[in-house]
């Protein structure tokens, strides 16, 4: 997703597109960035392009597959995707280049580079030697072992596939006394390998997998990296296609990440395949819809992300309850177990009355929500809170991470701003959204989320501990007091 020198910006050549009756018609074609031009060789295929532009917006005539061709030199096989109306000019997201294979379909996707390098840093692939006075002596490369992990049969949506995150490491020496050798060729990937062939319009859904997991760890949506496929030859080895993909994003938040402050790979540990299959559950999956998309919304809290944070944990508290992570003797079941008595004496009272039935059918209506209590969203917050209470406080109640008046946060006072931030979420329909000193909690709220998601994904508590200390440990980066901002002015 960040720029791919591997295909370049403008190339061109012929490519074949079918009609209707599947009959094969010739075009030239022309690439610039991702806009495809292209020019019929023959009358019949020019009749082609217009016939569809004569009926072009008809729902039968709108595409999404991908048409190949080769380059004008013939030594590449390349591809498009054509998502929409085809006409003389067309856009495309994807391009897809490789040499004298079949690009039609793969086994084995790889995203690499980017935001893959800061989650898995390329210094875990080197051993770096230095003199007493530290000085650069020598740089070897780790046995590969030791910053790899691969997991077998991970399954999602019903589909299995191997999960393999790794280093390809890659150094140029400086001739200079003294100085180190250059990494920067050096890439960090994660791949998916498949045991039978994909389609290439699986690419986009194997992207949204992996975006889930880097959502999670950069605790951003606009990630950047690159992609490569492989398909397997006639001796089964690993033959790459490049890939060009056009990202929605303008900006990624690798540029503006300390990268201390992110959940590295190796943090994951063993239970990586739990969280993964997790985070792509859609009955399971967490609400990371507060993650911000571009670098200007970088450590702001606007008016949409105190409502959406607020939504993510009304689903953390729903799915917690629902793996009874939240405990049976939670105040919440007293209160609707209390309330549904209540709500028993009330109907005997009424069926008693010496009242028309009409009237007694109405009397029951109107306290029909008593049976059916639901906690408050200030409720629902205060019990996930309980529930991580102790390890919560060992990650906010430290000296690097505290509130604004750098003061311990006790139990009574973040209960009250709880309080006083949905009331402030509960401004927002009605008069717009009244800002008030509870912004100050909005990073403590993150944290539940995360402790939330780490328990349903397996971790033990000491493994949420550890993994969530130091993405949380500062206030000056990600999770520092945010500077508040109206997204509605």
């Amino acid at each position: 997703m960040r720029k791919n020198h591997e295909i370049p910006d403008s190339f061109c050549g012929t490519l074949v597109l079918h009609d209707e009756q599947n009959t094969p018609h010739d075009y030239f074609f022309s690439v610039n960035g991702f806009n495809v031009e292209i020019i019929p060789c023959t009358d019949d295929a020019r009749k082609f392009i217009d016939y569809l532009d004569f009926y072009s917006g008809q729902e039968k005539h709108r595409y999404c597959k991908f048409v190949f061709g080769k380059t004008s030199d013939g030594q590449y096989k390349v591809a498009f995707l054509l998502n929409g109306f085809l006409n003389y000019k067309f856009k495309t997201s994807i391009i897809l280049m490789g040499i004298s294979i079949d690009i039609s379909t793969f086994n084995a996707i790889e995203f690499r580079g980017g935001i893959v390098n800061i989650l898995h840093p390329v210094d875990n692939a080197f051993n770096n030697n230095e003199t007493e006075d530290c000085r650069y002596e020598s740089t070897s490369i780790k046995d590969k072992s030791e910053f790899t992990k691969t997991f077998k049969n991970v399954q999602i949506e019903g589909e299995e596939f191997d999960i393999e995150y790794s280093i390809r490491p890659f150094w140029r020496h400086n001739i200079k006394k003294g100085q180190a050798p250059s990494f920067e060729e050096t890439v960090s990937f994660i791949r998916f390998d498949f045991s039978e062939s994909k389609k290439l319009l699986d690419i986009k859904k194997y992207c949204g997998y992996v975006l889930k997991l880097f959502q999670f760890c950069s605790m951003a949506k606009n990630t950047g990296f690159d992609i490569r496929l492989y398909t397997n030859d006639a001796g089964g080895n690993k033959m790459p296609i490049h890939v060009k993909y056009k990202s929605p994003y303008n900006n990624y938040i690798q540029d503006e990440l300390d990268i201390y402050k992110v959940v590295f790979f190796k943090d994951l540990g063993d239970k990586f395949r739990d969280l993964f299959t997790l985070l792509n559950d859609t009955k399971k999956a967490p609400a990371l819809d507060f993650s911000p998309e571009t670098n200007e919304q970088f450590g702001q809290v606007g008016a949409f992300d105190i409502i959406t944070i607020i939504n993510s944990l009304e689903r953390e508290y729903a799915l917690l309850r629902e793996a009874n992570f939240l405990g049976a003797s939670g105040s919440d079941i007293q209160l609707k177990e209390a309330s549904c008595d209540l709500h028993g004496k009330i109907i005997s009272l009424i069926d008693n009355e010496s009242c028309s039935g009409e009237v007694k059918t109405k009397a029951k209506n109107l306290i029909g929500n008593l049976k059916g209590f639901e906690p408050s969203q200030r409720e629902k917050i205060q019990e996930i809170y309980s529930t991580y209470e102790q390890e919560f406080n060992k990650i906010v109640n430290t000296d690097a991470v505290r509130d604004s008046n750098k003061q311990e946060l006790s139990r009574t006072n973040f209960i009250k701003m709880v309080g006083e931030f949905v009331r402030m979420r509960g401004t927002f329909a009605h008069t717009g959204i009244k800002w008030n000193e509870s912004t100050q909690i909005y990073k403590h709220l993150i944290v539940l989320i995360y402790f939330s998601i780490l328990c349903r994904a397996g971790y033990e508590r000491a493994e949420r501990i550890g993994i969530l200390e130091r993405a949380f440990h500062s206030d000056s980066g990600r999770f520092g007091i945010v500077a508040c901002y109206y997204l509605n002015k």
